[in-house]
């Protein structure tokens, strides 16, 4: 669901984050019958966020929209886990 409905990606320090906007995800989350915080600290806990500080989502310009980037390859790689 999140690779399916990704605005963009960026690339990091050599990996690939997909990006999708705060307001989104939180919308994402909740109609899968999660509280957006805890699915931004379950995917924090195994790695897959790349972020500000202490904060889940990321922006690099304050005229920007915050925005989750979740590891591509890692994501891809728990959809082909639960694949099999």
């Amino acid at each position: 669901i999140l690779l399916a409905n990704k605005d963009g990606e960026i690339d990091f320090d050599g990996k690939t984050y997909i990006t999708i906007k705060t307001y989104r995800f939180d919308e994402i989350a909740r109609n899968f019958g999660w509280l957006p915080v805890h699915l931004k600290k379950t995917l924090n806990l195994n790695g897959m966020l790349y972020r500000n500080s202490s904060r889940y989502d990321y922006h690099r310009r304050k005229n920007e929209s915050r925005v989750i980037c979740i590891d591509k390859e890692l994501l891809q790689g728990e959809i082909n886990d639960a694949e099999i």
